[in-house]
C-alpha cells in the first residue's frame, strides 16, 4: 500500500471508529467536569471558534498496528493541515478541558488535535 492510500485507509477507519454512537463526546470548557465512558475515543470541542476533534492517542495505538504505521499517519495529517502541531508527548496537546475518564478527573486531558473540517473533507476523498 502507497503512502497516500495507507493514509486514506487510516482516515476512513477512524472516521468510521469516531461515528459510532458514544465514541466521540462533547466537551465545553468550564469548572465542571464532563464525564466521558470507558468507551470514549475522543472528544469534540471548540478551540477559537474552529470545531475541533480530539483524538486520544490511546485509539490511535489501537488503530495502528505498529507505532511506524502511527508515526507515518499523524505526519501525514499534519502536512495536510487536518491535525495541528502538538507540543507534548508524542506530538498531543493538552487543554483545558475538564473531563473524568474511568473515575480520574483530568483538567488537561492530552490528545491529537483534529481540526474536523480538514479531517471530514479528507475522509470524504477517501
Amino acid at each position: 500500500m502507497t503512502e497516500p492510500e495507507a493514509i486514506q485507509d487510516g482516515a476512513r477507519r477512524l472516521s468510521r471508529l469516531l461515528n459510532r454512537d458514544g465514541k466521540t463526546i462533547h466537551v465545553r470548557p468550564g469548572d465542571k467536569p464532563t464525564f466521558l465512558p470507558e468507551t470514549c475515543f475522543a472528544i469534540r470541542y471548540a478551540k477559537e471558534g474552529q470545531a475541533m476533534i480530539g483524538v486520544f492517542d490511546e485509539t490511535l495505538n489501537r488503530l495502528f498496528p505498529s507505532r511506524k504505521a502511527k508515526t507515518t499517519f499523524t505526519k501525514a495529517l499534519i502536512k495536510v493541515g487536518a491535525i495541528q502541531n502538538g507540543h507534548g508527548h508524542a506530538g498531543t496537546v493538552q487543554e483545558r478541558l475538564p473531563v473524568v475518564i474511568r473515575g480520574e478527573t483530568i483538567d488537561r486531558p492530552r490528545f491529537w488535535p483534529f481540526d474536523a473540517g480538514q479531517f471530514i473533507a479528507l475522509c470524504a476523498r477517501a
